[in-house]
C-alpha cells in the first residue's frame, strides 16, 4: 500500500502544475511588497503623530520639534503578520498589516507589556512624469 501512495506522489511531482506547490502557488497571494517610495504617518495610541516616510530600508519620522531616520527590515511572515527590525538588529518585534494595494496599514505593541500600540500608516508615492 505504501508503494502506490509513493507511486501516486511521484506522478503527482512529474507532472508540471499538477502537484500540491503549483497549487499553493497559485493560491497564496503576493508577499508584502514595500519597494519604491511610500509617505503617510506614524502614532503612538494617538499621542504623538509624526509625518514617515519610507525608501528601500529607511524610515524617516518627523514632526514640528523632532527628526528621526533609521534603518528598518521588514519580513512577511504571510496571513497579515510580520517582523521587523531597527537599527541593524535581526527581525524580532511582531507586528501585523493589512496590505491594501498602495496602502499598507502596520501596527505593532510596544512598552513593557506591549499593551501600548504604534501605527505606520503609508501610501505609496506615486512616480513623476
Amino acid at each position: 500500500m505504501s508503494s502506490a501512495l509513493a507511486m501516486v506522489l511521484t506522478a503527482a511531482m512529474a507532472v508540471p502544475g499538477n502537484g500540491p506547490e503549483a497549487m499553493s502557488a497559485e493560491m497564496e497571494p503576493p508577499g508584502l511588497d514595500l519597494s519604491g517610495e511610500w509617505e503617510g504617518t506614524y502614532g503612538t495610541d494617538g499621542k504623538q503623530t509624526w509625518n514617515a516616510r519610507l525608501i528601500g530600508d529607511t524610515l524617516s519620522l518627523w514632526n514640528r520639534q523632532n527628526k528621526c531616520r533609521m534603518t528598518i527590515r521588514f519580513v512577511d511572515e504571510g496571513g497579515g503578520k510580520l517582523r521587523f527590525g531597527m537599527g541593524g538588529n535581526p527581525p524580532l518585534q511582531l507586528g501585523t498589516y493589512k496590505d491594501e494595494g498602495d496602502r499598507v496599514v502596520i501596527s505593532y505593541g510596544y512598552g513593557p507589556k506591549r499593551n501600548q500600540k504604534a501605527i505606520l500608516v503609508l501610501r505609496r508615492v506615486k512616480p513623476r512624469k
